[in-house]
């Protein structure tokens, strides 16, 4: 039975979603949801973005029962099953980088997990597979004879195992041959029968034995698992006649192996060293956490410049190989600093940062670092850089970081004509909070860019009014909405933004800030509603407007006042909409059909998330329509206890009825009233 409610995979299968691969985990701190969404070819499909928000909600309701990993869920027959792979770059689950595949045949999961009746032949195929999700699925699939997966209680996957546990049969023998594989007094013979078990924890428990003989390791040495070959290769009575053929397997296998046999323990010296150099980054990177790398690798990779082997290096564990500096800063200390590896342990770079910042350092040091990018942070906050300087440093490649540094004088236009070539998308919406800019660079800036550079230009640029009327003119709400957060926006143009958009575009914690200009203050105040208002009114600088003055005059409490007084008139109340007593807007006698449009609305803009009594209040009111039913009822907006509150009321319309029905989560679904509902 499926995990998901059946109402909703019907509409999702009406809409054209064949299947979901989807990633459940925790990272940072945080839960985390990767998922790509496949049309009925199995391909992914932009056209069914739309639907991810609902199928999130759907996912994060029904993961408590299928738990943390990497799935497949198809639609047609409800089965989610384990399927592809998250795999940590750097670090671990408290910070790094990971990257999420969903490779193997879904088609062959599927039917290992699912076929009712499958033939000892198809059962075999499944659990000898080399892919892990497949022996998880053959393992699942309870019409399965118990007797026909016994090699899966000991296989070398933990989520095979962990699976196999929740089957009544056992392998009472496994533990008593995992102690004789593993004992160095274990006679060679029974060594020798142990190496040929169907269990691959023992096979790999006698490859990793010493005292196991030369020929049994040999022939293990040709293991369909990767695991017991590597235990071969790190076996010191290994014979010398075995080892290159492994050392040339694992150096010569995909990337996936690569990595995995690099995060391994334990690995033969001769194939970590071979890793450490290993073309590819993520392998290097693999090699770079390990916490008992020798000295000589990590000095090796402690200079690699790729990104993500810096970033296992900080991830990784401390090596302490520090020597202290001598402050003063004699001419042979500054040799002996500048020649250390780059990229190395953080006390590296902080000597090396040390003598960056140097009043003493070295005209031919300080030459050196001018060609060096990694130096130019530190380089950046000397005083006495020129505008020489940093054209050097725009020759050799900029960082955001470099570019929030950049002098507050003004530089020459030069500078940034050179400069602009070598800068991404992400560097150029840095450069965009320049005041100085050429009209060239700053004209190149808006004419090929990605949106993110003009988001960029229209919320922290330095706007004059034709160029805030030439953004403020772009199709995208988004984008005008910007421009209310910049402080040097013209008041004219702001003006004409908020006749566009409405006070809901203004944010109570955005826009009332001291560091806005009081004129700015003073257009957002004429229009200003709810919190927004209220902020705008203790703000000194905001000028001195009636309804400015009028707040201010009824205090801290200005707002719980006017709502509380049955006699506010009805223009009051709907420059109150948006504040934390919205509840009693509603219930206010003078409240009206206007105004509770404007609370849905702006509610549902600034993402408001009311509680359960504020939407029976709204749900209540005479003055709903269904234009806002369908706004309000919505998963975005409403979280799956007060869409259940919601499908119970018998004055549904008939749309929000149905919507309500194939909800992604299935208590939803179910409190929808049939007695009321019966065609649905």
């Amino acid at each position: 039975m499926s995990v998901f409610p059946q109402g909703f995979t019907r509409r999702l299968q009406r809409a054209g979603v064949g299947r979901v691969q989807f990633a459940y985990h925790w990272h940072s701190d945080e839960r985390h949801l990767d998922l790509v969404i496949l049309g009925p070819d199995g391909q992914p499909s932009d056209t069914l973005q739309e639907l991810e928000g609902e199928i999130q909600a759907a996912i994060y309701e029904a993961c408590p029962v299928v738990g943390y990993g990497t799935y497949l869920w198809d639609l047609a027959s409800g089965e989610v099953v384990p399927f592809g792979q998250l795999t940590y770059l750097t670090g671990d689950v408290l910070g790094g980088t990971y990257q999420v595949t969903f490779t193997g045949d879904p088609e062959e999961t599927l039917a290992a997990r699912s076929t009712p009746d499958p033939t000892r032949a198809q059962v075999d195929a499944w659990v000898a597979s080399p892919d892990p999700k497949l022996r998880v699925a053959v393992a699942g699939n309870r019409s399965v004879p118990d007797d026909w997966v016994t090699p899966l209680h000991g296989d070398l996957d933990p989520l095979v195992v962990q699976v196999m546990a929740a089957r009544p049969g056992r392998a009472p023998l496994l533990s008593t041959h995992l102690t004789d594989a593993g004992n160095p007094l274990t006679l060679p013979r029974t060594l020798d029968t142990l190496a040929r078990s169907e269990w691959a924890q023992v096979r790999r428990a006698v490859a990793a034995n010493p005292s196991t003989p030369g020929r049994t390791l040999a022939d293990l040495a040709r293991d369909p698992e990767w695991r017991v070959r590597l235990a071969v290769l790190d076996n010191p009575s290994v014979g010398e006649d075995v080892r290159p053929a492994l050392l040339t397997f694992f150096s010569g296998a995909d990337v996936t192996l690569r990595r995995l046999t690099a995060r391994e323990d334990p690995i033969s010296p001769d194939l970590l060293s071979t890793y450490a150099a290993d073309p590819d980054p993520t392998v290097r990177a693999a090699v770079m956490g390990r916490p008992d790398l020798p000295g000589d690798l990590f000095q090796l990779l402690a200079s690699d410049p790729h990104r993500l082997v810096q970033e296992a290096l900080a991830y990784g564990p401390d090596h302490e190989l520090e020597v202290p500096f001598d402050e003063s800063w004699p001419p042979e200390e500054q040799w002996r600093i500048a020649l250390l590896p780059r990229g190395g342990d953080s006390w590296i770079r902080n000597d090396l940062d040390a003598l960056a910042h140097a009043p003493n350092l070295l005209p031919e040091l300080r030459a050196l670092f001018l060609t060096q990018p990694r130096m130019y942070f530190s380089l950046m906050w000397r005083p006495d850089l020129t505008d020489d300087d940093l054209l050097v440093m725009a020759q050799g490649g900029a960082s955001s970081e470099w570019l929030r540094l950049l002098p507050g004088r003004p530089l020459p236009a030069d500078f940034f004509r050179k400069l602009l070539p070598r800068l991404n998308e992400y560097e150029r919406g840095v450069l965009v909070m320049r005041p100085d800019l050429p009209a060239d660079v700053l004209e190149e800036l808006l004419s090929h860019c990605s949106p993110t550079t003009w988001a960029d230009m229209a919320e922290k640029g330095v706007l004059n009014e034709p160029l805030a009327r030439r953004l403020a003119a772009d199709p995208a709400e988004w984008l005008a909405g910007r421009l209310l957060a910049n402080p040097t926006l013209p008041p004219a143009v702001a003006r004409e933004v908020l006749a566009r958009l409405g006070p809901g575009a203004l944010n109570p914690f955005i826009h009332t800030k001291e560091s806005f200009p009081p004129e700015l203050l003073g257009v957002y105040a004429e229009v200003a509603t709810g919190d927004v208002l209220v902020n705008l009114a203790a703000n000194p600088g905001t000028p001195s407007l009636p309804i400015i003055e009028q707040l201010r005059a009824l205090g801290a409490d200005a707002a719980l006042t006017l709502l509380g007084d049955p006699t506010t008139p009805p223009e009051m109340l709907a420059r109150l909409v948006g504040t934390g007593y919205d509840l009693l807007l509603v219930r206010h006698p003078n409240f009206t059909a206007d105004h509770l449009r404007s609370v849905i609305t702006q509610g549902v803009r600034r993402h408001n998330r009311y509680g359960s009594e504020h939407v029976t209040a709204l749900l209540d009111s005479p003055f709903m329509t269904p234009d806002l039913w369908d706004t309000l009822v919505s998963v975005p907006h409403l979280d799956w206890q007060q869409r259940a509150m919601v499908a119970a009321r018998p004055d549904l319309p008939a749309f929000i009825a149905r919507r309500l029905k194939d909800d992604p989560v299935q208590t939803v679904a179910r409190a929808v009233r049939r007695d009321l509902w019966p065609d649905l």
